[in-house]
């Protein structure tokens, strides 16, 4: 989902509408491990590495921050030297940058505001630009889609709130390089459950064809968008509520035609979803979160969940509100 591609610009927008369905601003290199920091409920920051296939001995967790008690918050490399940072939303509508360097947001100069008055009812981050840093789409509450470009570490003064879409009311909204030319677009849910696309060029919807129909009759519980087959593109994987996962590979600009739905797992009655490269091999794979507080991770291969020893504990004792997947650590 930028310079480093995206595999979902990630999904970390998709916290809004799934909060409970982890999301992904994790560039799937190949090189590097996704991680965790999460939120407890005295409002600390922690910080647990991911590293050997494991969360176990690898230091965490460290205490990164305190106090954060935001309504929104956003992943993504907002800084330009290759590892995450946070953009928060406070409640009075401000966005405040906290850089992390070293290990921690302490000490970097976090808070410092780079918008106000943000009071949307969807943000979607993204490689919007092609500049280096993510940018953020919004969505006012009358369906209007509105861009606001981030440079030089701020907001203000990059032409923010240029509209480049309207009418826009659907139920589930995917960021990702649906087209694979390095700039993210979208795939949306409509309410009767077909899926449409959404290329965006040159900073807008406009133009571009959008809304032809990829596919159709999509009523899921979660969607999980990532580089599942490293076919240049995002591809989809969703549960049923009867727990079964379904690969939906996207080429050629569709759904359809692909082959899909293939079931590549089952049985799967989780309360949380991290999609994240956590092999390390270039292909996403998923750590999930049990209703007793344990962490499993499933490796994804070769196109399917089966036959490659998901189900290993990485973690236990994991209760916190927030869990943000990123690359953290070097």
């Amino acid at each position: 989902m930028i310079l480093k591609s995206y595999t979902l610009a990630r999904m970390k927008a998709l916290a809004m509408f799934f909060p409970l369905v982890a999301v992904n601003l994790v560039p799937s290199t190949g090189f590097a491990t996704s991680d965790l920091v999460v939120r407890n409920d005295q409002a600390d920051l922690l910080l647990y590495p991911f590293r050997n296939q494991t969360f176990y001995n690898q230091g965490g967790a460290t205490k990164v921050g305190n106090g954060w008690n935001f309504t929104h918050y956003f992943v993504g490399d907002w800084t330009g030297d290759g590892i995450d940072d946070l953009v928060v939303r406070t409640a009075s509508g401000d966005m405040l940058l906290y850089p992390f360097k070293n290990g921690t947001f302490y000490g970097h100069g976090g808070g410092k505001k780079v918008g106000n008055g943000w009071n949307f009812t969807h943000y979607l981050v993204g490689n919007w630009l092609g500049n280096g840093t993510p940018d953020l789409i919004v969505r006012t509450a009358s369906g209007v889609m509105l861009l606001y470009p981030f440079k030089n570490g701020t907001f203000y003064g990059h032409g923010g709130g240029k509209k480049v879409g309207n009418g826009w009311n659907f139920t589930h909204y995917f960021v990702g390089d649906w087209t694979g030319d390095g700039i993210d677009d979208l795939v949306v849910r409509t309410a009767s459950g077909d899926m449409l696309l959404y290329p965006f060029k040159n900073g807008t919807f406009y133009g571009h064809g959008g809304g032809k129909k990829v596919g159709n009759g999509w009523n899921f519980t979660h969607y999980l968008v990532g580089n599942w087959l490293g076919n240049g593109t995002p591809d989809l994987i969703v549960r049923t509520a009867s727990g079964a996962l379904f690969l939906y590979p996207f080429n050629n600009g569709t759904f359809y035609n692909q082959g899909g739905s293939a079931k590549v797992g089952n049985g799967w009655n989780f309360t949380h979803y991290f999609v994240g490269d956590w092999t390390g091999d270039g292909i996403d794979d998923l750590v999930v979160r049990t209703a007793g507080g344990d962490m499993l991770l499933y490796p994804f291969k070769s196109g399917t969940f089966y036959g490659h020893g998901g189900g290993k504990k990485v973690g236990n004792g994991w209760n916190f509100t927030h869990y943000f997947v990123g690359e953290w650590v070097n």
